[in-house]
């Protein structure tokens, strides 16, 4: 990523209910003229589901962290979500056009850049990198 960075976080209890939070603090950092901000919305709001729905952070007392970065001059965002690690680790599952769920990883390999995670001893960091349409299809005739 090249040129300043704004960062920001903030610590939501680790409830379902929190997720639309998440969603309104990335809005809110981006506001509403960014080229990325309904995908960076969308893409926060799955990975804090998913932190919630398939890890420790949905526990009494447990917590999800949402971390944006916008990089000036990039038009990119990064959008990191920590929670308590689970027994597994996040894995892109085939699409089942009958299933109610399953599609939240399936949204972030589609949308983002990039996107991967990092365990330690008892957080789960899972990020995503997400650019500005224009500049990913310009980006995919250049190399």
């Amino acid at each position: 990523m090249a040129g300043a960075a704004v960062r920001e976080s903030v610590t939501f209890a680790g409830r379902s209910d929190q997720v639309r939070e998440a969603r309104a603090f990335v809005a809110r950092l981006l506001g509403s003229s960014h080229p990325c901000g309904d995908v960076a919305v969308l893409l926060a709001s799955e990975m804090v589901t998913n932190s919630v729905r398939h890890s420790g952070s949905a526990g009494p007392g447990e917590a999800v962290t949402v971390t944006v970065t916008v990089v000036v001059g990039d038009a990119g965002v990064r959008v990191e979500v920590t929670g308590r690690k689970a027994d597994g680790v996040p894995v892109l599952r085939p699409s089942d056009d009958e299933a109610e769920g399953s599609r939240g990883l399936r949204l972030v390999e589609d949308l983002a850049v990039r996107w991967g995670y990092e365990r330690g001893d008892d957080l789960v960091r899972a990020a995503v990198r997400h650019l500005f349409q224009a500049l990913r299809t310009a980006a995919r005739h250049q190399g």
